[in-house]
């Protein structure tokens, strides 16, 4: 038997949305789907349509299903949160997991551009539900929004944060896990051209202290290519003075950290004197 680690306690944060229909199929000798998220309390049924029998175990989670033949079926109902891994006992390949929530939120996998919110979305344990976005701010979770869960207990909130932030959904008791959102900071890019050209570029919200590199678009390669590297100053600002013979395709990049995405300025182009 291949061992399968036993994971329970809190799902890892920012969950995939439970699956309106909680089934695993079992077409062969694998699960499909591998990894489904679902709330507490809603049934999980295994469906054995291959022509082999099989078996789901999990030590974690208090899932044994006994053999199953071709065409049976098995029903679990999580009473508690976690993620479990389970196996087949007689195909030991066959691995899957379950996750388990009592509120399931989820934010937009990519960082919100300046000016466009994000979109939250989950699910709540019914419909009707009154959901409770909160927001965490100096470690203390403060209500941001609310909404009442629609079909499926489906529910989504449009956020703006004009910094990073962590949100989570609260119905009742039951409490999502945080879901960062991340923030592109806008960087600007000005030329100033004299003896030599100095290009300024500024990050906002400020980004103090952030690293930044210098980037020159390769045509040949359809690629941009770091040249210089430097740092933002205290006013969130960085200079580079350039020298070039050659007509030039330039941008500045702000790299990401502290709950910030790369943020880019849009290019400009540099010519010989």
């Amino acid at each position: 038997m291949l061992p399968v680690a036993d994971m329970p306690g809190t799902p890892p944060h920012g969950p995939a949305a439970p699956a309106a229909t909680n089934v695993i199929s079992m077409p062969g000798k694998a699960f499909a789907p591998r990894d489904l998220a679902v709330l507490i309390g809603q049934p999980v049924t295994w469906r054995n349509d291959d022509t082999s029998t099989h078996d789901i175990l999990s030590r974690s989670g208090g899932i044994e299903s006994g053999f199953l033949g071709p065409g049976a079926s098995y029903v679990f109902t999580p009473s508690v949160g976690g993620v479990f891994p389970y196996i087949c006992t007689i195909h030991p390949q066959m691995q899957g997991r379950l996750r388990v929530y009592g509120l399931a939120l989820e934010a937009a996998a990519a960082p919100r551009l300046p000016g466009r919110p994000t979109v939250l979305s989950g699910v709540a344990p019914a419909a009707g539900d009154e959901v409770v976005l909160t927001r965490l701010e100096a470690g203390v979770w403060v209500p941001d929004a609310r909404i009442r869960a629609g079909g499926g207990g489906r529910f989504t909130f449009a956020v703006l944060p004009a910094t990073p932030s962590t949100y989570r959904a609260e119905v009742g008791d039951r409490v999502s896990d945080g879901v960062a959102v991340r923030v592109v900071p806008r960087v600007t890019l000005r030329v100033r051209r004299g003896a030599k050209v100095v290009l300024e570029a500024t990050a906002t919200p400020s980004r103090a202290g952030a690293r930044v590199r210098l980037e020159r678009y390769v045509r040949e390669r359809f690629t941009w290519v770091p040249v210089r590297a430097g740092r933002l100053d205290e006013r969130s600002r960085v200079t580079f003075a350039v020298r070039t013979t050659v007509r030039q395709r330039l941008r500045v990049r702000v790299l990401a950290s502290r709950g910030y995405a790369d943020g880019r300025s849009a290019p400009v182009v540099v010519r010989p004197r």
